[in-house]
């Protein structure tokens, strides 16, 4: 809800203003309504409302000293002047000082309806911009990290702190009231996308450490998924806990339903049980049974109860093997990954463990013939198409080779020949090439822009287009205006 200061010397004047407008409908709440200028201003500066709504002639301080006065102590309030006709010339003043708009008297239900659309829609955008400004400073884990903390009031690095991420499956949009948080802790709220939002927890003791395991299962009981990172007494760790949260939640990659995770490595299950397995068959080219392990993988990530961090650890530790394996076939085809390119490459863990096996198929079924190779190069060109043009989509590699009748292997080869980028390098390619094009050309926020070229996540947006750019998104609309 959007806070709201109501201003007027006169009390009929005062209850005009709250009857007009549709406060609730818009998402507004009156938190005060003051006859006096003076103690307006002491409300002000103590409770920084989102908006007054002020009239323009009062008695010892006018409206639009109000607005000067705030301004002048770096209060970020916006102001709607109500003046009558006499006293338009005041309003524009009002406005030259950075009111946001006035209205005039008599106030009528019609003109407030237009002007309260008007403010949410700036208010939002407002919030969104300073969300993402936030997230910026960080994410860059840079000196400000303490004073941006400040702004949720949990700067006290004497407190512990912690990191969690709620999501909604798909596209599905996620809004701040859809979840409610206890009041005994002390948080920084900030959406991460369309469908992710981040609440950075501080407690002041380690009781209440445990006490919110229950406030994570209900998120979860009503359908979100949860991510939870470690605990951290150093406020400058917080940006290593929302990575942290953001693997933590990224484990639905390999559960696919909506549960409570919390951050933790199993390397040894990986390093003792899983890597030795693969790697005996391989040796003994035991490639049928190789092909069949990989299928299985997916229950034995279940059972031992592995998570994302191990999917990666895997992912790496076997293209390190196939490159020493088959240097001249998996070199420069297959690439490491972190997590989040492997959530941009893969489906789901299913998608992943099909794709190794397929891989394993193309090293001893090697049958592609050049008539085959002919065929294939037009289909893969259409492919390309098929990309440009739905760029802002979910693509998947797997989808997409099943699209258009190609193997993925031959795919994964086809795109270092022709294009000299795997799959994902080239789709992170357009997409961050039209994101540079929206953010110079275009009024849509960093958000929008995050969305419509098809990230849902700025968290990983933001990271990827630092690497592709050499700076945030933030900072390239700042010095491309």
């Amino acid at each position: 809800m959007y806070k709201v200061l109501l201003v007027d010397d006169e009390p009929l004047a005062l209850m005009g203003i709250r009857k007009t407008f549709m406060w609730s409908k818009y998402g507004y709440e009156i938190i005060g309504e003051k006859t006096n200028p003076v103690e307006a201003l002491e409300v002000i500066e103590r409770e920084n409302p989102d908006v007054v709504f002020t009239d323009i002639r009062m008695p010892e301080i006018s409206g639009l000293d109000l607005i000067k006065k705030s301004r002048r102590k770096g209060i970020n309030s916006e102001f709607v002047i109500i003046s009558g006709f006499s006293e338009f010339t005041y309003a524009q003043e009002a406005i030259r000082n950075g009111a946001f708009d006035y209205c005039l008297k008599p106030l009528h239900p019609e003109e407030g309806k237009k002007l309260l659309d008007k403010l949410t829609k700036y208010l939002e955008n407002k919030e969104e911009k300073r969300n993402i400004e936030v997230l910026d400073e960080i994410l860059e884990d840079n000196e400000k990290i303490i004073e941006v903390m400040q702004l949720g009031n949990i700067g006290d690095t004497k407190k512990y702190f912690q990191a969690a991420l709620f999501t909604k499956p798909g596209k599905t949009v996620l809004s701040k009231e859809e979840i409610m948080c206890t009041n005994e802790y002390k948080k920084l709220v900030l959406p991460m996308g369309t469908n992710k939002l981040l609440f950075v927890l501080c407690y002041k003791n380690e009781k209440k450490i445990n006490k919110i395991e229950n406030y994570f299962n209900t998120w979860k009981e009503r359908g979100l998924g949860v991510g939870i990172s470690d605990i951290s007494d150093k406020v400058s760790c917080i940006s290593k806990l929302i990575r942290q949260a953001d693997i933590a939640l990224s484990n639905y990659f390999i559960y696919r339903l909506n549960d409570v995770f919390r951050y933790k490595n199993k390397y040894n299950v990986i390093n003792n049980v899983i890597c030795p397995d693969i790697f005996l068959h391989l040796k003994n080219k035991e490639f049928s049974s190789l092909q069949k392990l990989f299928i299985t993988l997916p229950k034995k990530f279940i059972n031992n109860k592995l998570g994302m961090n191990e999917v990666v650890f895997l992912w790496n530790q076997l293209i390190a093997k196939f490159s020493h394996e088959w240097p001249e076939i998996i070199n420069d085809k297959f690439e490491f990954m972190n997590y989040q390119q492997i959530l941009q490459e893969f489906k789901d863990f299913e998608c992943l463990c099909e794709f190794l096996s397929e891989i394993i198929s193309s090293q001893y079924l090697s049958n592609n013939s050049t008539k085959e190779h002919i065929h294939v190069n037009k289909s893969f060109k259409e492919m390309l198409r098929y990309i440009h043009k739905h760029y802002d989509q979910d693509l998947y590699l797997k989808d997409l080779t099943s699209q258009f009748y190609l193997s993925i292997s031959y795919t994964c080869e086809l795109f270092k020949k022709v294009t000299n980028m795997s799959f994902s390098a080239y789709l992170s390619n357009i997409r961050l090439t039209k994101a540079r094009e929206l953010l110079k050309n275009s009024d849509y926020s960093v958000n929008e822009i995050c969305y419509k070229v098809g990230y849902n996540d700025y968290f990983y947006f933001n990271k990827i287009f630092k690497k592709f750019s050499g700076m945030t998104p933030t900072n390239f609309r700042k010095n491309n205006l």
